[in-house]
């Protein structure tokens, strides 16, 4: 599997507006799109730094993995995300090292991507997700 770049960092907030406000105060980074994905269960924004996105993530009901996460580890870095060419094949290598996944198939993610997660014991409790751009 060839990894290109890091896409973007996702951090599990429990406020997306006062997260947002908080990167934009200090920092000076500003949220450049946000999305809903009900599918997912999640509200999302992105912040851009250089080639890298930070995406705020938080959950919409209390029926996600994400809130699950919030309420067991709180607040932080719940994944890095790694951009790939081919995911199909991206998860066929992770299927064939072994590596334990949450997702079996690509399902879609924000900014029209298609991802896929790793579960967290695979790197050392920091989810991994694979994300291809249209």
């Amino acid at each position: 599997m060839k990894i290109d770049k890091l896409d973007h960092i996702g951090i599990a907030v429990k406020d997306i507006d006062s997260a947002g406000k908080r990167y934009a105060q200090v920092l000076g980074i500003n949220i450049e799109k946000m999305e809903t994905l009900p599918d997912l269960g999640v509200k999302i924004a992105f912040m851009r730094v250089g080639d890298v996105l930070i995406e705020l993530i938080q959950p919409l009901h209390e029926d996600t993995p994400l809130y699950k996460h919030i309420l067991e580890k709180g607040e932080g870095v719940y994944h890095l995300a790694f951009d790939v060419d081919d995911i199909y094949q991206a998860l066929e290598e992770m299927k064939n090292a072994r590596v334990p996944l949450r997702d079996k198939t690509p399902r879609a993610g924000g900014r029209g991507s298609l991802i896929a997660m790793t579960k967290p014991e695979a790197f050392n409790d920091v989810m991994i997700e694979l994300v291809q751009r249209s």
